[in-house]
């Protein structure tokens, strides 16, 4: 998961710094290939939380705006869906990696505890030979 998100992530920043050599056009249907890539990508891992909704309905919106030729104000809906659904991707990641910490945590306490009992033994059975 964390590599999917790190190569989406680069996939976008390669998009965005392209696009800003191509100009506004590009930036702006890059923009909006971004959210609909983002989008599906939340859809399709089952990533529903507030940002994400917030982002959907932004995304709405923002399809309204083009269809109705208002495109500056869609293009800016679209930036913050972007950022939205980078929000609920990120915040994913990092409940992940806080699960991942606890984790490590547990077997280490669980590893401490082992090795404590290895030591008695070891010093049980020095005493014992002695």
């Amino acid at each position: 998961m964390v590599r999917r998100l790190g190569y989406a992530g680069m996939c976008a920043c390669m998009a965005m710094l392209v696009s800003c050599a191509a100009g506004g056009k590009l930036l702006s249907a890059t923009t909006a290939n971004m959210a609909g890539a983002l989008k599906d990508f939340c859809v399709s891992h089952g990533i529903s939380t507030v940002e994400t909704k917030r982002a959907d309905s932004l995304y709405s919106l923002a399809d309204q705006r083009i269809k109705r030729g208002q495109k500056g104000e869609a293009y800016d809906m679209l930036d913050r869906a972007v950022i939205y659904y980078r929000l609920a991707l990120s915040k994913q990641e990092l409940d992940l990696a806080e699960r991942r910490l606890e984790d490590t945590r547990e077997q280490a306490r669980i590893q401490e505890e082992q090795l404590s009992e290895y030591r008695e033994v070891v010093r049980e059975l020095k005493g014992g030979a002695q």
